[in-house]
């Protein structure tokens, strides 16, 4: 039987690069390189499933991942070394060669340092129009869709361990919308457990994974934050992937940190409007960023938008 050619790709690293750099890579390369003339196989963690979403044809969920010992690094995951990754990679190979010719394998080099390249794949040669799968709109609705048609904020409260660039402030930053709470549904998104959960539990999240890929499950995590995201009027976070991905996807950002070019132009593709306030030790008051919110959103008022 002839064995129908496809394209491997497979990304271990941040979510942020997955985002900005191997998946839109891979969407070029399916989409315009090749026209959806073969077959796309991606292995990836499970809850960014819908990075890749109505492209794939087989996914295979990477889950060697967890434990105190695995950290995520630009394109590569401490903890597993790089020996274990082309390994990783060659069986990936070996597994699907009886039914597929694999034409093109595309995955981050990660050796000597390679892996903060940012520039592995030429920004000529991106396809950043995600098409997550129809069951994320569908859970969507279920989950989050409401008869009050209050604007939906979504909040980005990312926190890593042994990195200094978390802002220790968003408990107060929960406090102070807690009176918005009538006007605006708010909704915290990101990855437990690389995100701040409000201690007093007053607004929806999106940040639990499943504990086992289960394929019959037709939605992730990622495709559920970007019908989220396309359902918002604004995102709030610290510079990171979630506004990253807000972004792209067009819905306006209110963030803060110290690279404000590469998060303000470079990362956005689509000009996206933002507000960047610069803070190079992340510790900006609660306050500043409330009244920036609230301005952005007075402004969006009275324009009648």
């Amino acid at each position: 039987m002839k064995k129908e050619k496809a394209i491997l790709s497979f990304h271990c690293g941040e979510f942020g690069w997955e985002l900005l750099r191997t998946a839109p890579h891979v969407l070029w390369t399916y989409r315009k390189k090749y026209n959806e003339e073969v077959k796309l196989i991606v292995c990836s963690r499970y809850d960014r499933y819908d990075l890749y979403g109505k492209d794939v044809d087989v996914f295979h969920p990477f889950e060697n991942h967890q434990g105190p010992d695995k950290k995520q690094d630009c394109f590569k995951l401490f903890g597993f070394s790089d020996e274990d990754y082309y390994d990783h990679i060659k069986k990936l190979k070996q597994l699907y060669f009886e039914k597929y010719n694999i034409i093109e394998t595309i995955c981050p080099k990660i050796e000597n340092r390679k892996y903060t390249q940012k520039n592995q794949f030429l920004q000529s040669e991106m396809d950043y129009n995600f098409k997550p799968r129809d069951d994320n709109n569908t859970v969507f609705n279920f989950l989050y869709k409401d008869n009050s048609e209050r604007p939906i904020i979504v909040l980005a409260p990312r926190f890593r361990e042994g990195v200094p660039r978390n802002w220790e402030h968003w408990q107060k930053f929960y406090d102070l919308i807690e009176p918005l709470k009538s006007k605006y549904k708010f909704i915290i998104c990101g990855r437990t457990p690389d995100v701040i959960i409000d201690k007093k539990n007053r607004y929806q999240t999106a940040v639990h994974t499943r504990n086992e890929w289960d394929e019959d499950e037709q939605w992730s995590l990622v495709g559920l934050t970007i019908e989220i995201i396309k359902n918002a009027v604004l995102t709030i976070g610290s510079q990171s992937g979630v506004p990253n991905l807000s972004n792209i996807l067009g819905t306006p950002t209110l963030q803060w940190g110290n690279e404000k070019n590469a998060h303000t132009k470079t990362y956005n593709i689509n000009n996206t409007e933002t507000i960047f306030l610069e803070d190079f030790d992340f510790n900006i008051e609660p306050k500043i960023v409330y009244d920036n919110m609230i301005d952005f959103l007075y402004k969006k008022m009275t324009k009648g938008e």
